[in-house]
């Protein structure tokens, strides 16, 4: 992502810039993460797709750092979210896989996987 990024700061066009200030404004651990996922995911089933993707959501709610987005934009709205790594050269590699490695919670009711994501994340304020 790095990478990617410094590719577009050499451009100056109001688009890039955008995009860039956009990417600034929201926790640099997702686009890794997405990134990573989107890597993984062009040789897997659409099923494991959807596993892998219903797992990064449970982690990225986990890790905090989308709740700290929430509180910083509709719950304080001080819009200074302090994520945790805060810049992209410090999310490690080991963070990206873990938010990869942890598998989605089976669903136990008779309501969809969603109703549980947000009991879960409910339960855990």
């Amino acid at each position: 992502m790095e990478r990617i990024v410094g590719s577009l700061a050499a451009d100056e066009s109001d688009w890039v810039r955008a995009t860039l200030a956009t990417l600034e404004s929201h926790s640099p651990t997702m686009p890794e993460v997405t990134h990573h996922a989107l890597t993984r995911g062009r040789q897997m089933p659409l099923a494991d797709c959807f596993r892998m993707e219903l797992g990064i959501v449970y982690r990225a709610i986990d890790d905090g750092n989308f709740i700290e987005g929430v509180r910083a934009l509709i719950i304080d709205k001080d819009e200074r979210p302090r994520f945790a790594p805060n810049t992209l050269a410090q999310v490690r590699a080991e963070r990206v896989q873990l938010s990869h490695r942890r598998g989605a919670r089976r669903c136990t009711r008779s309501q969809t996987c969603t109703h549980n994501l947000l009991t879960d994340s409910q339960a855990n304020m």
